[in-house]
């Protein structure tokens, strides 16, 4: 019998869909404000937004969130460093005990992003795209999911009081990873060309700022007791390791056969047919993909920028080949 829950989270794909053909619309006709080639463009303090995917009162409400519970997890990540990965693995380990369903969307949820186009279905999903109500309603065990950097996030978060597992990747491959989503999904104007997203990317005005800021707010807490730090390049290579990695941290004890299982959900493959083939979340699942992809000038660049960047966090060491 399909659930109510199953029945939504079909639905949401389909809103994605039909959000980016709304906004192609409100593009075209000039309805939206554009700066910096960010489509709906606000600031949020010194964060640069998008109302598309923001509403803009709901990126101070989630700060000051506190209705926490005991099995509450937090994932955290900059975009497209290995956010789906992550909760792919955690929701698989979590259907192994029955706990939650694989691919169902019922327990996650994002702290500061709504699509713009679920205020039409706010008696459906939600009272309100502003107000923090949906994580009230979300069923446990909760996967708190987020971009944002961590001076942004709710203080419970901040001051290691919530479970939370942190996923990094090269900056260089996110870059890649980041060009072809964001302009699937509309928030780049048209046009937008490879060049200048680079330009753009390794910017304080990128979308939600740069990679590296990110990075820099996220070290000085990086040791916390309630705080896993993970990699994507180390995860993809290894994905049996951090199947039981992950479950160790969250407390739940897996069977060799559960290990397999979890394994094999969460292939890229497995996980690209399960979503469907143009799904805009998936690209290549890979690392090194910034080998084909930069130029030699833009290559140079980038290891002199990262090289300066991370000059102040020794110990952080992100995989590149």
């Amino acid at each position: 019998m399909v659930s109510l829950a199953d029945i939504k989270t079909y639905i949401l794909t389909w809103v994605l869909y039909f959000q980016l053909l709304f906004n192609k619309i409100r593009i075209y006709f000039g309805l939206i404000p554009t700066k910096h080639g960010i489509v709906g463009h606000f600031m949020y303090g010194d964060l640069p937004c998008s109302s598309l995917v923001h509403p803009p009162s709901l990126l101070a409400n989630q700060k000051k969130y506190n209705n926490f519970r005991p099995d509450d997890l937090a994932v955290l990540t900059y975009a497209k460093a290995g956010t789906h990965l992550t909760m792919g693995v955690i929701q698989s380990i979590y259907a192994t005990k029955g706990l939650a369903k694989v691919n169902s969307l019922e327990n996650i949820i994002s702290l500061e992003m709504r699509p713009a186009m679920m205020v039409f279905f706010q008696g459906f999903f939600s009272t309100d795209p502003n107000s923090t109500q949906d994580m009230d309603d979300c069923k446990s065990p909760r996967l708190l999911v987020s971009h944002l950097p961590w001076r942004c996030l709710p203080q419970p978060i901040q001051d290691g009081k919530v479970k939370t597992i942190h996923c990094m990747r090269n900056i260089k491959d996110v870059a890649c990873s980041s060009f072809p989503f964001m302009t699937k999904m509309n928030l780049f104007i048209g046009g937008l060309t490879w060049d200048k997203f680079f330009n753009l990317f390794f910017s304080e005005n990128m979308f939600t700022g740069s990679y590296i800021s990110y990075l820099k707010d996220w070290y000085p807490h990086r040791n916390q007791s309630n705080l896993l730090n993970l990699t994507f390049e180390a995860m993809i290579k290894d994905l049996d390791g951090h199947v039981r990695r992950i479950a160790q941290f969250i407390g739940i004890e897996l069977t060799e056969e559960e290990v397999k299982q979890v394994v094999s959900e969460n292939t890229f493959a497995n996980k690209k047919k399960s979503s469907g083939k143009y799904h805009p979340i998936y690209n290549k699942g890979k690392s090194g993909t910034w080998r084909s992809k930069f130029t030699v000038e833009q290559n140079d660049f980038a290891d002199a920028y990262i090289k300066e960047n991370m000059k102040d966090m020794p110990d952080l060491k992100l995989e590149y080949e």
